[in-house]
């Protein structure tokens, strides 16, 4: 199983869990999670929340996991290890690939600037690279465009007791998407962990059922 799992320090927290209501913000997480990604090196013997799991090969999703709340998305792009010791301290990233582009720390700087450079926060097609100053990388257009339109298959699972309302908001819930009008929440009646978010997304596990 390809999976990596990276502690997060301090201030890598706030770019990943803040806040998600639109593309923009969405196209930002992913931006810094894959910044995040180039710093593997083994994964770590002891699990400390806030975390990021990258499973590359069961559910091909990014999962980010704190106290209180277990986010989840799509992540389709190739990344490549030193070796197959994932628990080697030496091992480490050594390629993130889209098909047969790598994504180096420069395209995913270059994706950041497009985003700031788009004044439009509700609309990401302002951007024409041929009306731009700045000359952008082929892989750096290729990644921006494959994140605009990637349906991301986003999840959060809030454990929020108050702000808990009864019937309307319960203190445990998954939220699904992320836009105003395109999300919606399903309420548990339980905390769950990240296991059982995998196992919901995951294809050969046993599936939940709901009881309405």
């Amino acid at each position: 199983m390809m999976k990596l799992y990276l502690n997060l320090q301090p201030y890598q927290r706030p770019p990943l869990f803040s806040p998600v209501t639109n593309t923009r913000e969405m196209i930002s997480v992913v931006l810094n999670a894959m910044e995040y990604i180039q710093y593997w090196h083994g994964n770590v013997r002891v699990l400390k929340r806030p975390y990021m799991l990258v499973d590359l090969d069961e559910t091909h999703r990014i999962y980010l996991v704190d106290r209180d709340k277990i986010i989840s998305f799509l992540f389709v792009l190739n990344v490549k290890v030193e070796n197959f010791s994932l628990m080697d301290v030496k091992n480490y990233v050594n390629g993130i690939y889209l098909n047969r582009h790598k994504i180096s720390a420069r395209e995913i700087s270059e994706a950041k600037q497009i985003l700031t450079d788009c004044k439009d926060s509700n609309n990401l097609y302002c951007f024409n690279a041929n009306n731009e100053d700045t000359v952008y990388s082929i892989e750096t257009l290729y990644l921006f465009e494959h994140l605009l339109f990637l349906e991301w298959g986003y999840l959060r699972f809030d454990h929020d007791p108050s702000h808990a309302i009864v019937d309307i908001h319960p203190a445990n819930h998954i939220d699904v998407n992320f836009t105003k009008n395109g999300s919606y929440k399903l309420g548990l009646s339980k905390p769950i962990d990240i296991n059982d978010i995998i196992n919901i997304i995951a294809r050969k596990t046993k599936c939940a059922e709901l009881t309405i």
